[in-house]
């Protein structure tokens, strides 16, 4: 977090009353966990002509405002949700240029990629109470960039590390019966649509 004197240029921006943005952020409030995992929720948001997009890993919402862009950023929840709380006047307006998101004096890092048109990344959909099958899955219907960008990509190699850690606890058990690691890893990256280049040597 930076408070510049050189404030970053402005490249987009949006203006909405502040208690439609603490509104909006108390919607998606409810699919961010609280505890240890919630940290690794980003609110992505999708700025375009007068339509801003919120979205989080379960939720999402838009608000219809005057906006200007199209843009896409990427910031934690909670970091930003403690923020928006914080806001006392009747509006409030959100500046974005590159690599920086600036309220009132207040400058932040955040992830951004700006746009010719609104042939954007796509926001990254899984639902509230999501499955380890449900994060692998999606790396097949996302590109790389898009993974990164949402953070995902973190999301899914924290959570192949248990994949492999359940694979060699399965491996001791079925070695009596002549089951090799490598035969139960393919059953289980196959099972949970994993893509190949994702997979590590189970030998």
């Amino acid at each position: 977090m930076t408070d510049n004197v050189l404030k970053p240029v402005v490249k987009y921006s949006m203006t909405c009353q502040t208690n439609v943005l603490k509104e909006c952020m108390k919607f998606l409030s409810v699919a961010v966990p609280r505890d240890k995992k919630g940290r690794l929720y980003n609110c992505e948001i999708t700025v375009k002509t007068n339509e801003v997009n919120f979205v989080v890993i379960g939720a999402t919402k838009t608000v219809y405002c005057d906006a200007t862009g199209p843009v896409k950023i990427s910031l934690p929840f909670w970091y930003f949700n403690d923020i928006v709380k914080r806001i006392e006047n009747r509006y409030v307006t959100i500046d974005i240029s590159d690599g920086f998101l600036t309220i009132g004096k207040l400058s932040i890092s955040t992830e951004t990629c700006f746009f010719q048109d609104d042939s954007i990344l796509r926001s990254i959909k899984l639902p509230i109470n999501y499955t380890l099958s449900d994060i692998f899955s999606i790396a097949n219907y996302y590109t790389p960039e898009e993974l990164a960008f949402n953070k995902i990509d973190v999301l899914i190699k924290n959570n192949l590390g248990k994949v492999h850690q359940d694979i060699t606890k399965i491996a001791v058990i079925l070695e009596k019966y002549g089951i090799s690691k490598k035969a139960i890893a393919r059953f289980i990256f196959e099972a949970i649509t994993i893509k190949p280049q994702m997979q590590t040597n189970h030998e």
